[in-house]
């Protein structure tokens, strides 16, 4: 991950989203 100090807390919310997203698509297949 990028140092978090590049995002704004909503960006990094948004890619912890998109992460856990990913993660439940990977564990379903």
């Amino acid at each position: 991950l990028v140092e978090k100090s590049k995002f704004d807390e909503g960006e990094i919310k948004c890619l912890e989203l998109i992460c856990d997203a990913l993660c439940i698509d990977f564990t379903a297949s």
